[in-house]
């Protein structure tokens, strides 16, 4: 067989021959079944993957949020004192009634304004009406006029009001007025009386004297005096008590004399009790009163501190006496200091996105089956198939088996130069 160069057509390719291979400076003819049994194909197995790295997570969604605080103030604050409001049309209040003797309320008459007063019924229910027959010594009715009610008005005399005799033989006892007299001190001494409840030998009591003093005889055989009292020319609580061995003088519930000493009691003669008048005593001279009264009660004893409060608080919250209110505290300025307790429950919608990162090692061990393609050339039989060129048969970096069209890689596999 003749030579043929690496450029030489080979002739094995159309006939079926042996390729001649060059080796050094040998010569090799190698037939095609010998090249098939002595090469055995290796197959690519399928690559497998191993991906490694931290995904990137993403959280989208809204959170519901439910809070429960708890508040504990530091008491820091500020105080500021309530007024008491006016009381026109006030509830049914708690009186004390045990003991009492007469009661007189200028809210229980129905006149006109400025009509004269001829009588003024008792609500204690005992029937002990005063009244003033002498049209020139009747007071006056004026309405609205202390925190929306009424008051009896004795401006500048003579005007009063006689009592019946039923203290006479009283061993005890206590009175509550509600006043305001016109002018502190008194302008004279002719307008500065204020009732009568004692004997003619005792001197007269002024509300007040024209000094300013307050001179008292209600029920006692020794006229006490002078008191110091505050103004009187506003709405004041008035309050006396006398026994045989107690004796005092009290303004808006505080006291301005307290005696303890031995007191005899004593009470005018029938006929000679007066509201708003001291006519009969030791100095023959008659005073008057000088203002309004809006409300008189006498007890046949004197009452205990707790029966006072009860009474000082009706008379004080139904007039709107400023004067007996409680004190006003002194004002503490600050922040309060506010320590919540949050407890927090949350229901997030919730969509994660990953992007992973990925290193990728492919293990090939597996040895493929390929199925020669149709329509090329194969070399075993020398048969040429008129779709294929010889080209064909060429595989980059391998060889063609004289087989069929099946790559063999890599090329050291293979004893053909394609």
């Amino acid at each position: 067989m003749p030579y043929r160069g690496a450029d030489t057509p080979r002739p094995c390719q159309r006939h079926g021959w042996g390729r001649m291979v060059i080796v050094g400076t040998a010569i090799a003819i190698l037939f095609p079944s010998i090249l098939r049994a002595s090469i055995t194909p290796t197959v690519f197995s399928t690559p497998t993957a191993t991906a490694t790295g931290t995904p990137t997570k993403t959280i989208t969604g809204k959170a519901t949020n439910t809070a429960t605080n708890t508040v504990t103030p530091t008491p820091s604050f500020h105080i500021q004192q309530q007024p008491i409001e006016p009381r026109v049309n006030t509830p049914t209040p708690t009186i004390i009634t045990a003991n009492l003797l007469a009661w007189y309320k200028a809210d229980t008459l129905v006149l006109a304004d400025g009509a004269a007063i001829s009588s003024w019924a008792d609500s204690s229910g005992n029937g002990y009406t005063a009244t003033q027959a002498t049209g020139g010594n009747q007071p006056t009715f004026q309405s609205n006029v202390v925190n929306g009610w009424p008051v009896v008005r004795m401006n500048f005399g003579p005007y009063y009001m006689v009592l019946p005799n039923f203290m006479s033989s009283l061993t005890a006892a206590e009175i509550l007025i509600v006043l305001k007299a016109n002018a502190d001190p008194a302008v004279q001494g002719a307008n500065a009386g204020l009732w009568q409840f004692q004997t003619a030998a005792v001197g007269a009591s002024h509300y007040p004297w024209v000094s300013g003093d307050l001179y008292e005889s209600f029920g006692t055989g020794a006229r006490v005096g002078p008191i110091t009292a505050p103004a009187v020319d506003q709405w004041r609580l008035y309050n006396v008590g006398t026994s045989a061995s107690h004796y005092v003088v009290r303004m808006d519930t505080t006291s301005l004399y307290d005696s303890t000493a031995a007191n005899t009691v004593g009470w005018p003669a029938s006929g000679k009790t007066y509201i708003g008048a001291s006519l009969e005593n030791a100095f023959a001279s008659a005073h008057y009163f000088n203002g309004d009264i809006a409300e008189v009660l006498i007890y046949g004893s004197e009452l205990n501190s707790t029966q006072r409060t009860v009474m000082s608080n009706y008379l004080c919250g139904k007039y709107a006496l400023a004067a007996c209110a409680p004190p006003t505290p002194t004002p503490v300025v600050g922040t309060p200091t506010v320590t919540p307790t949050n407890t927090i429950t949350q229901t997030p919608t919730v969509t994660l996105t990953y992007t992973p990162s990925r290193t990728a090692t492919p293990t090939n061990t597996a040895t493929p089956t390929q199925t020669p393609r149709p329509g090329c050339c194969n070399c075993q039989n020398g048969t040429v198939n008129a779709a294929c060129s010889l080209t064909d048969e060429h595989c980059p970096g391998g060889c063609c088996a004289s087989g069929g069209d099946t790559c063999f890689i890599p090329f050291a596999v293979c004893a053909v130069v394609p």
